[in-house]
Formats: structure tokens, sequence, C-alpha cells
């Protein structure tokens, strides 16, 4: 045997083969005989080979035999990791900025790499022209408080004047709906009375003319009375007929056509009296911001005024810019090669906003990897993490996934459209002081990870008809097993349907519809289940979303749990059959 990662065994072959094809087998076993004895496989594997070829020629009339890799299945731990590099970074970092308007000119500028205490001066900018403007300022300010007092006296004769408008406009509102009201709780439920009996004394009368007519034909048909008489009572129902239709009619009417139009004519002079109302609040409202409009016109200079005079104060207090918190200078340098900002130094003018100085803190440090698109939704905050330092061979350290952008980088999508990355923070638990930041290093996400679970090479899993499966090896007869894969890494996935100790082989022997198929139905029976229960939870979804005024229906993962990104593997059975009914070349998972 091999050992369980890849042994030689023996599985049969159903055709039959040629003669010249037994010639190669058999050569092929006496160069693996010979390699053996020559201690290529050293002694455990010379009794292999030697019964192996024992059996190959024992009998010519027993069915052929091939010499394949199988894999003994066994369980063991799973773990799915993503491998990004980058640098090694102060998580806080503290930048330092010129807040100064305009542009200013530096006259002090502290040493860099130079180890600072907190409230140490770092940078001093020119003032000598905010001063000047200070004093102009001063003077502003009190030409403004003049101005001021002349806009406060209009207001109140407007606000009277408005509130008289306003009562006589409110009158006319409940003129209005007081003959919108008798109208509707009187005048027309008094005329719908009147034609609802209309229609029941003319239903009356029709009853009692068809009856007469009724007994007039049995009469006439005995001859008691004449043809005329007859006619004159069908004449009587028609009538009685036409009597109760004009009534209904007029019921129609009143109801489809009277009473609507009069209740629009009611209310449109209820909504006129309420627009009159609004112009005259309108008409009210604007004389009265005429009037205010000039008090907050002054009331804002005087505040602007006033602000500039503190801006200018202000102005000339961030001239000196002192360190927020101890740490180490660094002249802040743009990493864009677009950024055209001069060099931090004595002397040069600066920009409003402009970096000047970054104080990292090196007691926590981090790594801003940039992890790729097709792993992006396998990395979620709060995952464990390795990270290997370049300058720091052999050693390991450990760190948590802090952050995820939404977003693909904007930066190398713009580079390279076809090429979209997600920048993620791996925040390094241990302590690296002393370590400068810009170091180089790999951090290994660990995405997802299992422990004592049935797993196989992934070589060994392929597809059948739209399903995974793996060739097992059962004595002499290989079968076509129908199997559930959860997750996978480069070596190993997780299957559901395998036993601990079987045999798989690690590539598909030649006739697979001729092997014996296990498993497949109760697989597809599995799968159409699941389908079936996803389609009646949808309907159900579909149909309480769609009542009014009804919660949405909530999902059935507690609140604030996040979604495992391995869930599309792990949930069996999901999968479109779409693929042929041959395996993979390489047998391998799609």
């Amino acid at each position: 045997m091999l050992g369980t990662r890849g042994q030689i065994e023996l599985s049969t072959e159903d055709p039959p083969l040629t003669k010249r094809r037994r010639k190669s087998n058999m050569g092929w076993l006496v160069t693996l005989l010979v390699l053996a004895g020559l201690g290529f496989g050293g002694h455990r594997y010379q009794d292999d080979l030697r019964r192996l070829y024992q059996h190959f020629s024992q009998s010519k009339e027993k069915a052929p035999r091939t010499v394949r890799l199988v894999h003994q299945v066994s369980r063991g731990n799973l773990t799915v990791t993503v491998r990004e590099r980058g640098s090694i970074m102060a998580d806080n970092q503290i930048s330092v900025e010129s807040e100064v308007t305009g542009q200013a000119r530096i006259i002090y500028l502290i040493p860099e790499g130079h180890k600072v205490e907190k409230g140490e001066l770092l940078v001093e900018l020119d003032s000598s022209s905010l001063l000047a403007d200070l004093t102009q300022q001063e003077i502003t300010v009190k030409i403004a408080e003049a101005d001021l007092t002349e806009a406060r006296e209009n207001v109140a004769i407007q606000k009277q004047q408005n509130q008289t408008e306003t009562e006589a406009a409110q009158l006319k509102i409940e003129l209005a709906e007081a003959e919108l009201l008798k109208y509707e709780e009187g005048d027309f439920p008094q005329s719908q009375r009147n034609a609802k009996s209309d229609i029941t004394i003319a239903e009356e009368e029709l009853k009692r003319a068809k009856d007469r007519a009724k007994w007039t034909a049995k009469l006439e048909g005995e001859g008691f009375v004449t043809r005329t008489e007859l006619e004159a009572d069908e004449l009587s129902v028609k009538k009685a007929q036409l009597a109760m239709d004009k009534a209904q009619a007029a019921l129609h009417i009143l109801e489809v056509y009277g009473q609507p139009m009069t209740l629009k004519e009611k209310k449109s002079k209820v909504t006129e009296a309420k627009s009159e109302l609004l112009r005259v609040l309108q008409k009210g409202r604007a004389n009265l911001l005429q009037k205010e409009a000039l008090l907050i016109a002054k009331q804002a200079t005087l505040k602007l005024q006033k602000d500039k005079e503190t801006s200018y104060r202000d102005q000339m207090s961030k001239c000196k810019i002192y360190a927020p918190a101890p740490g180490l200078v660094v002249y802040y340098k743009s990493n864009s090669r677009y950024n055209s900002s001069p060099p931090v130094e004595e002397g040069a003018m600066v920009r409003e906003r402009q970096m000047l100085i970054t104080l990292p803190d090196m007691s926590v440090m981090r790594m801003d990897v940039k992890v790729h698109e097709s792993a992006i939704d396998m990395v979620r905050s709060g995952q464990k993490a390795k990270v290997s330092v370049d300058a720091i061979s052999g050693q390991v350290f450990h760190g948590t996934v802090r952050q995820v952008a939404p977003l693909p980088d904007s930066q190398v999508s713009w580079l390279n459209p076809d090429l979209k990355v997600y920048l993620t923070q791996v925040v390094i638990d241990e302590d690296l002081a002393g370590m400068r930041p810009g170091l180089s290093a790999m951090a290994e996400i660990i995405v997802a990870e299992k422990k004592d679970v049935i797993r196989v090479p992934v070589q060994a899993v392929g597809l059948y008809q739209g399903l995974e499966c793996c060739y097992v090896l059962d004595r002499d007869v290989v079968q076509l097993r129908a199997v559930e894969v959860g997750l996978a890494n480069e070596t190993f996935v997780h299957v559901e349907g395998l036993e601990e100790g079987e045999q798989v082989l690690l590539s598909p022997p030649d006739r697979i519809d001729d092997l014996v198929k296990v498993g497949f139905e109760e697989i597809k029976a599995k799968k159409a289940a699941t389908f079936a229960t996803a389609k009646a939870r949808r309907k159900a979804r579909i149909i309480q979303e769609s009542k009014p005024d009804s919660p949405s229906e909530t999902s059935s993962e507690p609140a604030g749990k996040e979604s495992d990104p391995t869930k599309k593997k792990r949930d069996f059975g999901d999968k479109k059959a779409d693929t042929k009914d041959k395996p993979t070349r390489n047998g391998g998972p799609s």
C-alpha cells in the first residue's frame, strides 16, 4: 500500500482487453518490480507489487486488471483560507494639516523622525497678514450693529392686519361646509327615499297589471271577455313596466349623476372658500415677510461680521500647530502619482487642508490587503488571520479581520477596469512595538474551518448527471456513488455519503456508464424535496408581502447574524444539474 494519500490498488475493467494491451500491462508491472528491487519503492512495496504480478499472470481467462491510484477516506480538519499580500502600518495615526485659509509660508518645522510629546510645537506659519485683517474687521462689526435697530418696529402692525383678514375668510369656509353637510345629510337622502318609493309603487302597479292581464287572458280563452279587453290589459302591463323603468332610471340618474354633480358643486364651494383663506394667508405672510426680511438680513449681517472677526482670531491661533498626541514625526508624502503637492520644508508655501505631518501610533499595527472579487464573499469581519512578516522569518502573528470595504478599490479599478479588489483591514492582535511601518507581509485569512469531518482529495470528486459523485472501490468492484459536497480548499473537500476507511479512485475509470450506481435516486429525491420546500416558502412570502399593511416575512436567521460565506458549498442539493452526463476529465468538483 502507498498510504492514505495515494495507494496502488486493483480495479476491474468491464470490457475484455486485447492481447496487445495485456502484454503492455504485464510489461508495466515487470518494470515496477525492477524499480522496486533497485530501491525505488523500498521493501514495503516489493511484496505488493509481486502479488500484483502474480495476480495478473495466474489466469488469462479472468478479467484483466488495471492499476489506479486510490485514496482511503478518513476524518480530519478542513480549513479554507484566503491569502493576500500587503504592508504593515500603524492602525492609529494622527494626520496634521494646515487649517489656515488660503496659503501660508512655513517659518518653523520640526525635524522628521523626532519623537514628540503631546503639546510640542510641530509647525509655525506666518501670521502677519492676518493681524491687519483682524483690525479692519473690528470696525465693520460696529457699523453692522447700528443698522440692526431700524428693522425691528414694522412687524407688529402687519401681524394685526393679517389676523383681521384671516377671520373673515374662515367665516366663508364655515358657511360653505354647513351647506355641504345639509345636502349630504338632508336633501340627497330625502330625494333618494322619494325615488325608491316611486319604484316600489311602480313595482306594485306592474304586479297588479300582470295579474289582471293573466286573468283576462284566461277569461278570453273561455269566451267571457273580448280580445279588445285583453289587449287593453296587456297595454296596462306595458305602461306599468315603463313606469317602473322610469322610476328606476330616475333613481339611477339621481345616484350616479345628480348626487355626484351636486356634491362636487358643494365641495367646490368649500374648496374655493379654503383657497380664499389660503390666498389671504399667503398675501399677509408675504407682506409680513417683506418687513421681517430686512430684520433678518440685518441680524445675519451682524452675525456674519462677528463670525468673520472670530475666524480671523481663530486663524491666528492656528498658525502654530502643536502635537495632539505623542508619536513619531513623519513628513506626509502622497502615494498618488497625480498629486502635485510641494515638499514639506521650511520656507515652503502650504495651502489650506494640505497634509503636513503624520504621527503613527506604533502600539497597534494592522495590514491593509486587497482581496480579489472571487474570494470577497467568503471574507467578513471578525475572522481570524495569520500574518507573516517578510523581515521576520519563521514567526507568525495572529490577527483579526476588522473591516471589509463594500465597494472595489477605485484607484485599482481606474488603472485596470477588469481588476476588482476590495480593501480589507486585518488588525494584528499581538504587540509589534519596535517594528517599522511599511514592512511587506502576507495575511492568511481563515474564512471557514471544520473539525473532524469526512474529507477526500478534490480530484476524487466528479460529476455524473449533474450530481457530485465518487468512484468507490469495493473489493474488485468500482461503485459510482452519489455524494454531497461541502467546504473545499485547494487540497480536500468535505463530503457526505462516504464512510471512514472506504477507498475512492483519484481518477475516473474508462467505462463509467457500466458501473454500479449508488445513491443517485436518494440525492435527487432530497434535492427535489428541498426545491419544493424553498418554492413553497417563496410563494408564501410573495403572498404575505402582497397583502396591504402587512409586515414582510422576517428571516428565519437570528437578527444581526451575518450569512455564512460558505453556505453555497454546505447547502447540498442546491446546484442546478446542467452539466453533461460524463464527469470532468480530472475527476475534481466543478
